[in-house]
């Protein structure tokens, strides 16, 4: 869900309806051969009001206008880092544009980083094989130049992570982080779309 985005299920299938208060719809649907057929569209009651036009047709949907996200992951060698690498690979809504990790692994590719520590049951994604990997502290200012956000899954002490996190916020890069660090922090929401996706109206105050 994003504000001015409109996600939309399976033309066609059984269907459940959710309304945001920004006005972002999510239409849950299942049908024959793909139980998550998303796609996310411009906001434009023009095309919702086209939706019937593929009514019954469960198995053929299609992208409307789709919006590609540039994404980092910050902590890329380690092995949540890698299992965001896996699930990341071919994404219809994210590319990935910049991994970044420790200084041991920073100038060095992601095969190079990773080395024979790769830790996943399918290969390492060949779009990201060759990346040059960042400094995750030092090259701050470069990766959030790349991103429109960043996965964090670092694994480092509870205060690095907290000062880590902040300065790409600082930075106007977008966290969503695996660590439990900012957990507890008042104004860092801990957000399910479906449920609480205007907690995220926090931000405004983060950057205060």
């Amino acid at each position: 869900k994003s504000a001015g985005f409109t996600t939309i299920f399976a033309f066609g299938c059984q269907t459940q309806e959710t309304l945001f208060p920004t006005g972002a719809k999510i239409i849950r649907g299942k049908g024959r051969g793909d139980p998550s057929c998303a796609i996310v569209c411009e906001h434009a009651p023009a095309q919702e009001k086209n939706l019937s036009e593929y009514s019954g047709k469960e198995d053929n949907w299609r992208h409307v206008q789709m919006k590609t996200y540039r994404v980092g992951i910050i902590g890329a060698t380690g092995m949540v880092g890698q299992r965001f690498a896996t699930l990341l690979e071919n994404h219809p809504w994210f590319q990935v544009a910049a991994l970044a990790a420790s200084s041991r692994s920073a100038g060095k590719t992601y095969r190079e980083a990773v080395g024979d520590h790769w830790l996943m049951t399918t290969p390492m994604p060949a779009s990201m094989a060759d990346m040059v990997v960042y400094n995750a502290s030092e090259d701050v200012e470069k990766v959030a130049s790349l991103c429109d956000f960043v996965f964090c899954a670092v694994n480092m002490k509870k205060d690095e992570i907290k000062a880590l996190e902040e300065a790409y916020a600082k930075a106007e890069c977008p966290v969503m982080s695996n660590n439990s660090a900012n957990r507890g922090t008042p104004d860092v929401p801990m957000i399910i779309p479906e449920i609480n996706a205007d907690h995220a109206a926090v931000i405004e105050s983060q950057r205060k």
